[in-house]
């Protein structure tokens, strides 16, 4: 930032150098630099809020399929996203789709023999 105002200001190169105890490639580097602050590619579906809606309702019930997630969405929320969407989203903040495993109850016999 600074080496930016300073060639605004009309410094030369050589200058910044010394004022910043660094070579001329480095300021060289720094002021050819493109901007990277610009977002580039697709803008998202969903905003930050529709985001954490989602693993909200994940976390909530780890059943819940994205199909599942995507229609409350749509109910609750109004909001209209495919349920690759859902997927990505999940996938993003770590979610994955791992369905918890069911579990057989263990029979009144059994249990009581485990007792004992």
């Amino acid at each position: 930032m600074a080496i930016i105002r300073g060639r605004q200001m009309g410094l030369d190169m050589p200058t910044l150098a010394k004022q910043f105890k660094t070579s001329k490639s480095v300021i060289s580097a720094t002021l050819n630099t493109p901007n990277l602050s610009k977002a580039t590619g697709r803008p998202l579906n969903t905003s930050s809020g529709d985001d954490i809606i989602i693993f909200r309702m994940s976390e909530k019930n780890p059943r819940l399929t994205s199909t599942d997630i995507n229609s409350e969405l749509k109910d609750q929320y109004g909001v209209q996203v495919s349920k690759d969407t859902v997927k990505r989203r999940l996938r993003h903040a770590l979610l994955f789709r791992r369905r918890p495993v069911n579990k057989p109850m263990i029979p009144e016999k059994n249990r009581s023999a485990r007792l004992k």
